[in-house]
């Protein structure tokens, strides 16, 4: 054997589940957390997700992008597996859908200094999900209920899908596992955190995976350049975030002999009002990203309401450019408007017009000019009414709800609520709805003198055929002719539909649109111009619960805007409001110590570096364990080590930035280290390699070990990383505004120390033999006992049951039949006693 194992029976103890071979080369796979389900990403590009217990049945395939700098970075699972995160060299995150092939949301990485900072590639994901106590839940639980939402929106109808534009409530509902496509209050108070590394050295963070906080520099936090993060975990309560990074080594060294190493740290970060006001954070997430999400639904509305009406536009102009045709044949000079109106008022069309009306008027075209006209009106309303208006009334109440919170300063305060700058958006949603009111009247006027112009001019061409052919015509339809001759001044003139064209387009005297800035209370609030409500003689004075009026704000405007004006402006708003409450929270997480662990990582040579880290809360301690392997180096025979370092993060009661206060929690603190040298029992003179490990759960490290030579085998192997021979490391440093580490790295500091006999031999609990396999990369899932490796040709995979419990019922039942059997023999000689004391006797 080529390494020491405790249990030599052990070794099929792993169950095969099953094996399934695949066409395309496989680059990365990794397991569902929750379902049997695996998700891959090819060699050619492609992203698919298949069920795998029995057949490998593929629930759908994303092709590779057609974008060259588009490509598959990573990819990880949220923790319910309802939900996949792709990371993308061009440092887009798209959120999938697991059951269909639907994206549901879309990240973009907030420059760090200014809109038109690169984007780098996401090199890193991890999703991790709040886990409590049930005296925490029901702290929290009562904590939010003051923070609830006002039970009116739990009655209020969902919004309407609006035709040609993507949802994104489905992503709301599911955000808080609720049967309501929109964000329900009474869900769990717990909250989880999407993480994410870039090849700038940037570490992001998303709340939900659709909140984005502004992204933290590493460089800014710990003095480092180059910076790469390998692994990400979070304690159970999300108060500290460790991250396993490796920097570049430009030392003189380094640089004069040519060859390009690396440095390994070991970083962390306590997550400030990420954790200290997380409930806060969650309340808030879910409200802006409804808002977003309103915003944009109004924003949509708007454009669809200006492309219907562009539509009309375009329709109405076919027939007045036909006109101008006839004008260009007689040479002449005139408008259809002023043909039309002569027509009205003499009841008798000119020769232009009558020669129009034959060659290029015909009863279908004008059936079809009114059909559609009268389509288009109906839709410009329904927009308005059923989209725009009720999104516009949504999102007012979710600012309100804003308000609320910003008036509780103890617990929104450091946040950046800002109560006025809310109060702005409001009147500027309100401004929105009273405009559509205006819209609304004059689209009702317009369409009514659409139709009487239609029941005219449909009689004048039945006139004017009827005199051809000599036949008698009808008696002169009841027509407004005021309505007739305002469409016909409006629609057919050099304006089109003024009335409404000043919706959609800005006063041209003037490139960009003046807004009012809104204070609260508003100065215009006086016994002039206040509503009856206002004025009401009860307030004494005061201001009214509901200060808002909307058509004096609206009023308030030096030039009217146009409708897109308008929206982008509030949006630009909601997303300051937004940014405010993400930066202030990225800029509280702060690093808080680092751990220089090894120097001298060969970055050239492919498999020659594995790490994983795992944070693993105990009684009373919560440690975070980080191990890697390194090949041959330093005269030390390839070795695994293990190190240990002590959070505490639960004794922790309050996380300030001070250096004092870092300095005198870390002096209490002690870190140790163990290492596997992986030698060759059997030839001493040989080692061991790691072609994968994986840290599986809270005890086992789970790896596949290789022989030096061809014809060695290839073994999937079980081992307790917590029961190693640990020994004492140095503290880490409080980091301080200086990148100059006068310590030298752990591995060079205890590597005396092992060569004095402190190094452990490899001793495996449960090994499988792989030879045949060839296994070169492994994925896990520890909560449902699974483990999945990947064939060194990259087209096959195997998966395993790695539970203990299955092989111990298993024991258990043969032991059980032994003695069955056993008893049943005994009462076979028993019978057959019996029988011969009756043969003697007689």
């Amino acid at each position: 054997m080529i390494f020491q194992c405790e249990d030599a029976e052990s070794r099929v103890a792993f169950r095969l589940i099953n094996q399934h071979l695949v066409e395309d080369s496989i680059r990365l796979m990794s397991m569902c957390p929750t379902m049997d389900l695996l998700a891959v990403c090819t060699e050619s590009g492609s992203v698919w997700v298949a069920r795998w217990y029995n057949a490998l049945e593929k629930i759908w395939t994303l092709p590779p992008s057609q974008d060259n700098e588009e490509t598959v970075e990573v990819f990880t699972w949220r923790p319910d597996g309802k939900v996949i995160a792709i990371g993308y060299s061009n440092g887009i995150i798209r959120l999938y859908n697991v059951d269909k092939l639907e994206m549901i949301h879309e990240l973009f990485q907030k420059p760090l200094k200014s809109p038109s900072s690169k984007s780098f590639a996401i090199n890193f994901l991890f999703w991790v999900q709040e886990t409590k106590k049930d005296s925490e839940i029901i702290n929290d639980a009562t904590n939010d209920f003051s923070m609830s939402a006002h039970p009116v929106q739990k009655y209020l109808p969902r919004l309407n899908t609006m035709p040609h534009a993507k949802p994104i409530s489905k992503l709301l509902g599911d955000l808080n596992e609720s049967d309501e496509d929109d964000l329900d209050d009474r869900s769990s108070s717990s909250i989880d955190l999407l993480l994410a590394g870039d090849a700038g050295g940037n570490l992001h963070l998303s709340v939900y995976g659709i909140y984005n906080l502004q992204p933290i520099s590493l460089s800014q936090h710990i003095q480092l350049k180059n910076t790469t993060i390998i692994k990400a975990s979070v304690t159970p309560d999300l108060s500290l975030i460790t991250l396993l990074i490796r920097t570049d080594d430009y030392s003189t060294s380094s640089a004069s002999t040519g060859f390009h190493k690396d440095r390994l740290f070991f970083v962390t970060f306590n997550t400030g009002l990420l954790y200290t006001q997380k409930l806060e954070i969650r309340t808030l997430s879910q409200r802006y990203t409804a808002i977003k999400y309103l915003t944009d639904y109004i924003f949509k509305g708007i454009k669809q309401i200006e492309s219907e009406y562009q539509d009309l536009k375009l329709l109405t102009n076919k027939f007045v450019e036909s006109f101008q045709e006839v004008l260009e044949t007689h040479n002449a000079k005139s408008k259809l408007s002023a043909e039309f109106a002569r027509l009205l008022a003499t009841g008798k069309p000119s020769s232009l017009l009558d020669e129009y009306m034959e060659s290029h008027l015909t009863k279908r075209a004008l059936k079809d000019w009114e059909s559609k006209g009268q389509k288009t009106f109906d839709q410009m309303r329904e927009y308005v009414n059923h989209y725009v208006r009720i999104g516009c009334e949504r999102l007012i109440i979710e600012l309100n709800a804003l308000v609320g919170y910003s008036k509780w300063p103890q617990k929104f305060q450091k946040l950046g609520l800002d109560e006025s700058f809310i109060h702005s958006c409001v009147v500027l949603a309100g401004c929105i709805i009273s405009r559509l009111e205006k819209l609304n009247s004059i689209i009702d006027e317009e369409y009514i003198n659409f139709l009487e112009f239609h029941q005219w001019l449909q009689f004048e061409f039945d006139n004017i055929t009827s005199l051809e052919q000599n036949t008698n015509h009808e008696a002169s339809p009841r027509v407004d002719v005021h309505k007739v001759s305002s469409y016909i001044k409006n629609s057919l003139g050099k304006d089109f539909l003024n009335n409404l064209e000043k919706f959609f387009v800005d006063d041209q005297q003037s490139s960009t649109i003046s807004l009012p800035t809104f204070e609260f209370p508003f100065s215009s609030y006086n016994s002039d111009n206040c509503t009856l409500f206002q004025q009401n003689s009860s307030h004494n004075g005061e201001l009214p619960a509901y200060p808002y009026d909307f058509l004096s704000s609206n009023n308030a405007f030096q030039r009217a805007p146009s409708f897109e004006s308008f929206v982008t402006e509030l949006i630009n708003r909601c997303d300051i409001l937004s940014s405010t409450t993400a930066d202030n929270v990225a800029k509280s997480v702060k690093a808080h110590e680092l751990v220089d662990i090894v120097e001298g990582i060969n970055y050239c040579i492919d498999n020659i570096f594995l790490a994983d880290m795992r944070i693993v809360a105990e009684d009373f301690v919560t440690n975070a364990y980080v191990i890697f392997y390194l090949s041959q180096d330093r005269n030390v025979s390839p070795t695994i080590w293990v190190l240990r370092f002590p959070l505490y993060a639960k004794t922790l009661k309050s996380y300030a930035p001070s250096l004092k206060l870092a300095d005198n929690f870390s002096r209490s603190k002690t870190g140790e280290i163990a290492c596997i040298q992986l030698v060759n029992n059997e030839h001493p003179e040989e080692f061991l390699s790691i072609t994968d490990l994986n840290l599986y759960d809270d005890e086992k490290l789970y790896m596949t070990v290789v022989g030096s030579e061809n014809d060695e085998p290839i073994l999937l192997s079980e081992v307790k990383y917590t029961e190693l021979n640990f020994i004492s490391i140095p503290e880490p440093y409080v980091l301080q505004s200086t990148n100059e580490f006068k310590l030298p790295n752990v591995i060079n500091q205890v590597l005396d120390q092992m060569r004095n006999g402190n190094f452990t031999p490899l001793l495996v609990q449960r090994f499988r033999d792989l030879t045949h396999f060839k296994s070169l990369q492994l994925t896990t899932n520890g909560a449902r006992g699974l483990i999945g490796a990947l064939s060194n040709d990259k087209k096959s995979i195997i998966i395993f049951d790695t539970n203990e419990e299955d092989v111990d019922d298993m024991k258990e039942d043969v032991d059980d039949m032994k003695d069955v059997d056993d008893m049943k023999e005994d009462v076979d000689d028993m019978k057959e006693d019996d029988e011969n004391l009756k043969m003697m006797e007689e």
